[in-house]
């Protein structure tokens, strides 16, 4: 037998160069640098850029960059937020190097085999990204609240034995079809070194060959295959047996031969903890692809989001595109990671049905025992409710509250709309619930009634001729704030500061400390309302006629402070939540009473959208980009009107 059948494999560009070193070979055109952070992080580049180099390493011409961090493979957080942010730097590189557009479509794809759990790392890194390509397709560039977001799909092709097609031909075809800018691979690799398991990371731009690593070499996956650049992401999961023992007897390749059983060839070894190595990394890696490839950011990266529960990635990707940043407690209770969430009041991603709400809420029994466990701090229905009190509440209320089916069949089809990041039950829609709550309220004589403000006070409409106050939403809350205080006699504050300036990510968490000064300062508040413009697809139009006028729609906007992901978030507490559903109800059936067509249906996600500030808190979307000034400053009166109705 030969004894270059016993030759250790390796898919780590670097353990080839350091071969080669070791054996004092040719290695004319083969470059190499190192850098060693301070957190105790290597970053080396290997590039090959001659044929004599082509030659010395098997490997084509370009840059492979390997990461290597020895408690990355331990889930140390410290080390794992170091690794995100300099593979962020390094990604962000190599997509800036082989796409220089500034909006772009990426190909995700993810090589192995999700059955074996060494090869499954592809697969799973897949499962968690967040696919943009329908949705921007389908809304173009509001779909995320004009947030520049690139068209991003993914791939899991499989292996051929369960498919009977090579990868490059299924790939090929998708590529021929999507027409992507570029495609980024993602596949567990084999080392030559049992240290650089699970805790090294090399990217490349020159594609990859499937299964080369374990000697099981496929059609390769790059540039000249495809028509278009492909960048390699890998994780090492797996060493060449031959490897171990060859360095455990200290033998040369010969000896090394006559030793070891034939049955040792093509046998793979991984660590015992694989399933756990692979579902992290798979997590970070997700993450990490995901920033990159759907929002243009100069400098970003997933900071202390780390190994919570089952995975980053997934728990990220399913609380969809967030703007404002929080820390959520609600990971895995042994460790206590904390996870950074940011929120958004974007309407424009995916809807649960009639069927997904009814089947969670039959199915699963526990779903409605769990929807909110601190009862204390969610206290929806009062004692006095529960005494047999509901009735007497409603005769409090001047105006008397239209008859509908209270249901949660009814209240689901018809008055609500529910994010797929989040959840709703019946114990939460209900009379009792959204009914059972006086919302009145006595004017004060002294200090504001009514707090008016604008996270995003930049958000115009189709006729805007900049962001100034009069041509943005702003100006739709000074007429708001001029029909309350003068046609319906409320103390009226509106506050004009601005949070969304240069910085939208983080609105809500820049405008939360002065609006809670704000209130502090003015205890006669009792309403707090949110004005937005929502963003729909260009060729929406959120319009109606009422009383001969045109008018913007509206739509008021609930946070739920949970996510389907990862239920309650604790680090989001709003003791006002019952209260702030009722008031949207409430004020949603009176426009429907009186100024039917006027407003959408109540959306429900998952954060919280500093509505904690106060019972009776309110956001309301006032039409969309498509509508004109006009036409939102005239939904003005029968907003104005109702919120009369329900607070008097």
């Amino acid at each position: 037998m030969s004894a270059d059948k016993w030759c250790a494999r390796t898919d780590l560009a670097l353990e080839t160069q350091e071969s080669l070193k070791k054996a004092n070979t040719d290695m004319r055109g083969v470059n190499f640098s190192e850098k060693k952070l301070d957190n105790g992080i290597i970053v080396s580049v290997v590039t090959i850029d001659s044929e004599n180099a082509v030659r010395a390493t098997g490997r084509p011409k370009g840059k492979y960059v390997t990461i290597e961090a020895a408690m990355l493979s331990e889930g140390d957080e410290e080390c794992c937020q170091a690794v995100t942010r300099e593979l962020s730097r390094e990604l962000k590189s190599f997509v800036k190097a082989v796409c220089d557009k500034r909006i772009y479509a990426a190909l995700v794809v993810g090589l192995g085999n999700r059955n074996v759990t060494p090869d499954a790392l592809g697969p799973r890194c897949v499962d968690s990204l967040f696919i943009t390509r329908h949705i921007v397709k389908e809304y173009g560039r509001y779909a995320f609240s004009n947030e520049n977001v690139n068209s991003v799909c993914g791939l899991v092709p499989g292996v051929m034995a369960q498919t009977g097609m090579e990868c490059l031909e299924i790939i090929k075809g998708v590529v021929s079809e999507v027409k992507p800018d570029f495609v980024v691979t993602i596949d567990a690799l084999a080392a030559r070194s049992t240290k650089r398991l699970g805790c090294t990371i090399q990217l490349t731009d020159t594609g990859i060959v499937p299964g080369s690593g374990v000697g099981n070499h496929r059609d390769g996956i790059n540039h000249g295959n495809l028509g278009v650049p492909v960048i390699a992401i890998g994780i090492p999961t797996v060493i060449d047996a031959v490897t171990i023992v060859s360095d455990a007897v200290n033998a040369s390749r010969e000896n090394t031969a006559k030793l070891m059983s034939p049955k040792l060839n093509g046998m793979f070894v991984t660590p015992k903890d694989i399933d756990e190595t692979v579902k992290r990394l798979a997590g970070l890696l997700s993450d990490i692809v995901k920033k990159k490839m759907i929002v243009l950011i100069a400098f970003i990266y997933i900071a202390s989001m780390l190994f919570c529960g089952d995975g980053v990635g997934k728990k990220f990707v399913e609380e969809k595109f967030p703007h404002l940043t929080y820390s959520d407690k609600e990971c895995d209770d042994s460790k206590k990671k904390e996870l950074r969430i940011v929120e958004d009041e974007d309407t424009a991603g995916g809807i649960l049905s009639y069927e997904e709400l009814a089947a969670m809420e039959n199915e699963n029994a526990s779903v409605r025992n769990n929807m909110l466990p601190d009862t204390d701090q969610l206290a929806f229905v009062d004692e006095a409710e529960k005494n047999g009190e509901l009735a007497e509440l409603k005769e409090q209320q001047n105006v008397k509250m239209p008859q509908v089916d209270m249901s949660f069949d009814n209240l689901v089809k018809n008055y609500y709309q529910v994010d797929k990041t989040t959840y709703i039950g019946a114990d939460e829609l209900c009379e009792e619930v959204l009914l059972g709550r006086d919302m009145s309220i006595e004017k004060s004589g002294n200090g504001p009634d009514i707090l008016i403000y604008h996270t995003h006070s930049q958000e115009g409409y189709s006729d805007s001729l900049d962001t100034s106050e009069t041509e943005t939403v702003v100006g739709v809350g000074d007429r708001l704030e001029s029909l309350l205080r003068e046609k319906y006699g409320y103390n009226v504050l509106h506050h004009k500061g601005q949070y969304d300036v240069n910085d939208r990510d983080h609105a809500y968490s820049n405008s939360l400390p002065e609006i809670t000064e704000i209130i502090e300062k003015n205890p006669s508040i009792k309403v707090v309302i949110d004005l937005h413009r929502d963003g729909v697809a260009e060729t929406t139009r959120l319009a109606a006629t009422i009383d001969g006028k045109p008018m913007a729609q509206i739509m008021f906007f609930n946070g739920l402070c949970r996510t389907a992901a990862r239920g309650p978030i604790n680090s989001l507490p709003n003791e006002y939540l019952a209260d702030n559903l009722a008031f949207s109800f409430q004020l949603q059936l009176m426009a429907n009473e009186y100024y039917p067509g006027l407003a959408r249906r109540i959306y429900l996600k998952g954060y919280r959208y500093n509505m904690h500030l106060c019972p009776k808190s309110l956001l309301v979307e006032v039409g969309a980009q498509t509508n004109t000034k006009e036409e939102a400053y005239n939904a003005m009166e029968p907003l104005a009107d109702i919120l009369d109705k329900v607070l008097k």
